[in-house]
């Protein structure tokens, strides 16, 4: 059997900045014609805090898309109309579950030129929603700050930042698993394991920059703030939203049902789990060969709401990916094999950070809202209807935007990541810090979960 070409970056519009666009997103859509856009915009943290938003966006005329020519017109255009349309749907106490023309129209058009779907998602409010502040610096933390937020506050800024600087940062990843992926095939162990050194160097660094979350994004502003504009319209009756959102003008005008924004819909994660060889299975499934699941598996899914390039890159990705066959048939090379653990134990490492920040950031606040915790929820953070579902819930079965169960799925994901490692000791030291509990391998577990924007039959991510 021939194996696959690997990728090349530049057919996918990937360069040095990974998945983040090749130069900053546009700031304003400079035809004029779209003014009517940008004005509402301009004055959108007002219009949501007025409760007046959605009676602006009733007056606007529908645009048409032809005059978006280039790419970044188009996130643009994409980026913008996402923050409308969720401010318009979750932006007073009741939802409201249709989205006018002259929203829906263009948003859905310019969602089928790039490959997406019209729902707010990680490419809108991280990947394109960004501006350095010095232009010769790199792209970190100390030189980020975003376009748009909903509520106007430095607690969203740096909630959408943190997962920009990790794209940012994660950039030079992709042609490393690129040079380890043509190492393996030229039988080139020096560089194979140079590269993969590199790539886990990088991902103990993204650590660190995801636990920076903590220094100025407040849990209760997030919960309570922030987090009920990213969710989806998916099994949202409880917040009013019964059947979905019905887009207006776009021919089918049945409601429409959509995740809302996780960090499951991160290419870069997804590019390291299928270099990787890491596979993740629908929720409560612990057979590695159980294929034939008739389980959703939320992690596959969250791949439809990336943009198109960046989809088909992760597809061809794996028709490719050979590191893992590599270091199986050079397991007694102990170079490889540590090499090769190290970034699997990176991998785990950040996705333990995460079930961390969630705990802190969700689960925590979620039985804090569920007790009607006083000291812990001013009245000022009451939550709007949205939150009125974790009243309901206990912290184990909160639910994340994306549509499903939180700390269940996170650590199922995490404990994926980590059986894949190839050297005894990267086992025993995976296995000695995140013990579980041993399941027959034939098990499943069926429960089906209900969360903010699905119904799954598998764990939870928020966009966090």
């Amino acid at each position: 059997m021939v194996a696959a070409s690997i990728p090349v970056l530049e057919n996918y519009g990937l360069y040095s900045n990974g998945f983040l666009p090749a130069s900053p997103p546009l700031a304003r859509l400079i035809n004029s014609y779209y003014d009517p856009w940008e004005s509402v915009m301009s004055k959108f943290n007002a219009l949501l805090l007025a409760r007046r938003l959605q009676g602006v966006i009733e007056e606007l005329p529908v645009l048409s898309t032809q005059c978006l020519v280039t790419l970044p017109e188009r996130q643009r255009a994409f980026m913008l109309l996402g923050f409308l349309a969720h401010g318009y749907i979750w932006g007073r106490p009741e939802a409201l579950d249709t989205l006018p023309a002259c929203i829906a129209k263009p948003w859905d058009e310019i969602a089928q030129l790039l490959g997406m779907r019209p729902v707010i998602c990680e490419a809108a409010v991280c990947l394109w929603n960004y501006r350095s502040l010095f232009e010769n610096e790199p792209l970190n933390l100390d030189n980020l700050a975003t376009l748009h937020t909903f509520t106007g506050s430095l607690d969203e800024s740096w909630f959408y930042l943190v997962t920009t600087s990790i794209e940012a940062q994660g950039g030079p990843i992709l042609p490393l698993i690129l040079s380890a992926m043509s190492a393996a095939q030229n039988d080139d162990p020096v560089a194979f394991v140079q590269n993969l050194c590199q790539i886990a160097t990088i991902l103990d660094s993204l650590n660190d920059t995801l636990a920076s979350m903590y220094e100025r994004c407040d849990p209760r502003i997030f919960y309570h703030r922030v987090r009920p504009y990213l969710a989806g319209w998916n099994n949202m009756a409880e917040a009013g939203l019964p059947e979905g959102v019905v887009y207006q003008g776009c021919g089918d005008e049945r409601p429409r049902t959509y995740a809302g924004g996780s960090a499951a819909q991160s290419p870069l994660i997804h590019a390291l789990d299928i270099a990787l060889s890491v596979k993740h299975r629908p929720f409560g499934v612990v057979n590695k060969k159980a294929g034939q699941s008739s389980k959703k598996n939320f992690i596959l899914s969250m791949r439809d709401y990336m943009y198109g390039p960046h989809r088909l890159f992760l597809q061809d990705l794996e028709s490719a990916a050979n590191i893992r066959q590599y270091v199986l048939e050079h397991q007694n090379n102990h170079d490889i094999t540590a090499a090769y653990d190290a970034c699997l134990a990176m991998i785990q490492a950040f996705r333990n950070k995460h079930i961390q920040i969630v705990t802190q950031y969700i689960v925590n606040q979620s039985q804090a809202a569920r007790n009607n915790d006083e000291e812990n929820i001013p009245p000022t953070f009451r939550p709007p209807v949205i939150n009125g579902i974790a009243k309901t819930q206990g912290a184990v079965n909160v639910k994340g935007t994306g549509g499903t169960f939180l700390i269940p799925f996170l650590r199922q994901s995490r404990d994926e990541t980590g059986e894949n490692a190839v050297g005894s000791w990267a086992r025993h030291l995976i296995l000695s810090r995140f013990p579980g509990r041993v399941r027959n391998p034939d098990e499943e577990i069926s429960q089906d979960m209900r969360g903010l924007a699905s119904v799954w039959s598998e764990g939870a991510i928020c966009i966090v």
